[in-house]
Parts: structure tokens; sequence; C-alpha cells
């Protein structure tokens, strides 16, 4: 890859890192951010989980520090899950 090539995607990383910046600002400043963070806590929070649990299935053999990183994983996802949902809960943000 010669310099060109590299100076262009430097440039659309800086763009995309802007862009992502601004769109994150403008969720956390909006009526609706306290919601859009909670059901993106609970999507990441399934994702560990659901990770965490595909590895343990797929390889059981493997050692046991292998295994304890995968239920660390699986415990810090399923502790984001539950403190977001009941925040979620807690705060009425069902609509009623």
């Amino acid at each position: 890859m010669d310099f060109a090539e590299k100076k262009y995607l430097l440039a659309f990383a800086f763009l995309i890192a802007a862009l992502s910046c601004f769109s994150t600002w403008h969720t956390f400043f909006s009526k609706s951010g306290p919601v859009v963070v909670d059901y993106w806590a609970f999507a990441a929070g399934v994702l560990l989980v659901s990770d965490g649990v595909a590895g343990m299935l797929r390889s059981k053999q493997d050692t046991f520090r292998i295994q304890f990183f995968r239920l660390l994983r699986i415990s810090i996802g399923i502790s984001i899950f539950t403190i977001h949902t009941l925040q979620f809960f807690r705060d009425g943000r069902l609509g009623g």
C-alpha cells in the first residue's frame, strides 16, 4: 500500500470517526437518548452471552483459562443485560 492509499484510508477512517462522534453526541442529548442507550446495552449483553455460550459449546476441550474467560464474558453480558433492563423498567420507559 503506497502513501496515497494510506492517506485516503486515514481520511476515510477520520470521516467515519467524526460521524460516529456526532451521532453519539446527538443520541445522548436527545429525548430518546436514554432509551437508545438501554437498547444498545441490551443488545451488547445478549451478544456477549451468546458469543460466550457458543464458544463453550463449540469447543468443550479447551483449557480452563480459555473457558474461564468465556464464563467471565457471559457473566459480564448477563450483568449488562440485567442492569439496563431493570433501569428501563425503573424509569418507566415503556410508554405507560
